[in-house]
């Protein structure tokens, strides 16, 4: 049975500018040899009918007719691609027509259609799919700066104290990141992500005592300004981490309706079940109380966290709250993005909400989600930017990661190319520009543990990470070679001493970045897949654009590797792109353990 997976104004078939629309197909492997499109503007080109002048028919002469390429393969699926340009009256009918092993058929409105049984079902628009108007405002737009932008992830009380090292994750502050701006910049970080600073109980800052404040540990408000304002001399972007789905036990909203239950102006702007039941029990002076059973509590909350209650934002009295702490931070202090924590726990109203009210004090900020999984509809172009591309770091951590570590599931080139291409299918090309990659986060263990202490992997990566589109993470001290099982050793204060620190893998992290700004190719969404060899672990692959055509090959091996070069490869003169040199190329190629070229014509 044919399978065919398409929907008119999806991910699957979307409006990437205002004249371009982009189609996909996604098929059974094998199954399909060719697909066209064929399309027409329903309001155009009506003549009379040559059997009957009295019925008018669209003429077929006009009928737009586009043959998809095989864009991706996965292991079971094959993934096709139209692009149907210069939609100046931005409205068109549109059906598929696949050419199978079992005959001709076309997909449209009414599903799966037999064209030896129907032939004539090409000649009525009203059998195919309709993307009715390609309205500006409906186009998925996020700031453009994002593309150049390569972000570090960083924890400020974990950072530097006054331009030293830490003591523990609490000691860290503004003046210390004033300090380190210099080393920032050296590494060629131009974006700033901080895990939460405002003020809180907890050393992580996830458990929101004042959204209005900045946690005085920090330098309170006062020194987040004089940062801002250095950080802005160097161009650095600020993206800051919003805590909405809930706060902390020390909340003002919350310690009211703790103490006075029914009767706060805030009881509903949380979650709780039984007004006849106690909310928290033994309230103490300064505000806390015990944990209780806490997968029996009487409010809702983040997880089974007693003291991090989940906030209603459906109520208005909250809502308003919280998109005033929103343009608070953009309009008095200037930073350019907010990291929304919990994203997909929170209404989509509200991130429409407030989107609208941030994009109003800035059409330039940054809006990113922290969504574990498959985010399309947070990404239609009304809530989100982007979000944390899980979906990426676990990829290459499945093809780079070392079996010894508990969580991987050791993948083949071949493998890695599947996962990478189900990612790209997830989305629009014009939301895959402007993710948000990473792989290592605050969240997860970081990525030297990963690779079982072993840089050169570390290596590849982060070398895959800064060839891929989208906008890099780099978590801080991933760059030295630092360390950590989870969500607290990987929170560990920065090291500073050289001596402790890997400068060959700092200094490899630096020259990647600066190669990325340097080729514009690493930006491009698509990748062409030369080679994928399992036997020995070699991957190759292409990047290109207008300007430029880049090879990375990487040997994910612990030994040696001769490799067979492809044709349009061998015997060739190139530029070693990593190494800054010309070299000849033959029939093979000699591969270190874990080496990698990165190359380009001359």
């Amino acid at each position: 049975m044919l399978y065919i997976e398409h929907d008119a104004k999806s991910r699957f078939s979307y409006a990437y500018d205002e004249t371009t629309l982009h189609i996909r197909v996604k098929t059974t492997k094998g199954e399909v040899n060719t697909i066209q499109v064929q399309g027409i503007d329903p309001f155009a080109s009506w003549v009379p009918s040559e059997e009957n002048p009295q019925i008018w028919v669209q003429d077929s002469a006009n009928m737009l007719k586009i043959n998809m390429v095989k864009e991706y393969e996965t292991e079971y699926q094959e993934i096709w691609f139209a692009e149907l340009k210069d939609l100046n009256t931005k409205r068109i009918r549109y059906g598929l027509v696949l050419d199978t092993f079992d005959g001709k058929f076309l997909y449209g409105s009414k599903g799966v259609m037999d064209l030896s049984k129907y032939p004539k079902a090409l000649e009525d628009n009203a059998n195919f799919l309709n993307f009715p108007y390609i309205n500006e405002e409906d186009i998925f737009n996020a700031p453009s700066w994002v593309k150049d932008t390569i972000w570090c992830q960083i924890t400020v009380g974990s950072y530097s104290n006054d331009g030293q090292s830490c003591i523990d994750r609490e000691s860290g502050n503004f003046k210390g990141m004033i300090k380190k701006l210099d080393y920032i910049q050296e590494m060629g970080y131009t974006g700033l992500y901080f895990t939460p600073i405002f003020k809180a109980l907890a050393w992580h800052k996830y458990d929101t005592t004042d959204y209005m404040e900045v946690d005085p540990n920090f330098g309170g408000n006062e020194d987040f300004k004089i940062f801002m304002e250095e950080a802005k001399k160097r161009n650095i972007k600020i993206m800051l981490d919003a805590v909405f789905n809930h706060c902390g036990p020390l909340n003002e909203f919350w310690q009211d309706v703790i103490k006075n239950g029914r009767n706060s102006e805030y009881y509903n702007f949380f979650y709780i079940f039984d007004d006849n039941k106690p909310i928290v029990e033994n309230i103490k002076e300064d505000g806390m109380y015990d944990r209780i059973d806490e997968e029996n509590l009487n409010f809702r909350t983040f997880g089974f966290h007693a003291y991090m209650p989940k906030l209603n934002t459906g109520n208005p009295k909250l809502r308003k709250y919280l998109l005033n702490v929103s343009k608070k931070w953009i309009e008095e202090y200037g930073i350019n993005g907010w990291r929304l924590d919990v994203s997909n726990e929170v209404s989509h109203q509200f991130w429409r909400e407030f989107r609208k009210v941030v994009k109003e004090v800035s059409s330039e900020t940054y809006i990113v989600g922290e969504n574990w999984d498959d985010s399309y509809e947070w990404l239609r172009g009304d809530q989100f930017d982007a979000v944390m591309n899980y979906g990426f770091l676990y990829t290459v951590w499945n093809f780079i990661g070392s079996a010894n570590y508990s969580k991987i599931q050791k993948t083949t080139p071949t493998e890695y190319k599947y996962q990478i291409n189900e990612l790209f299918i997830r989305y629009p090309k014009n939301i895959l520009q402007h993710t948000f990659n990473l792989v290592g986060s605050h969240d997860v263990a970081r990525i030297m543990t990963v690779c079982d202490n072993d840089p050169e992997l570390v290596k590849l990566a982060y070398l895959l990470l800064l060839t891929f589109t989208g906008s890099p993470s780099v978590y801080y001290g991933d760059e030295i070679g630092m360390t950590g099982m989870g969500m607290d050793s990987s929170r560990d204060p920065m090291i500073w001493d050289k001596d402790k620190q890997n400068l060959d893998l700092q200094q490899h992290i630096k020259k990647m970045i600066k190669l990325r700004k340097q080729y514009s190719s690493f930006k491009e969404v698509d990748i062409e897949w030369i080679l994928t060899d399992d036997e020995k672990n070699i991957l190759i692959f292409a990047k290109k654009n207008d300007i430029e055509k880049t090879y990375i090959i990487i040997n994910n091996s612990n030994k040696e590797e001769t490799l067979a070069l492809p044709t349009e490869l061998s015997n060739n003169t190139i530029f070693d792109i990593y190494n800054e040199q010309s070299i000849r190329l033959e029939k093979e190629l000699i591969l270190k353990p874990y080496g990698f070229y990165l190359i380009k014509y001359l």
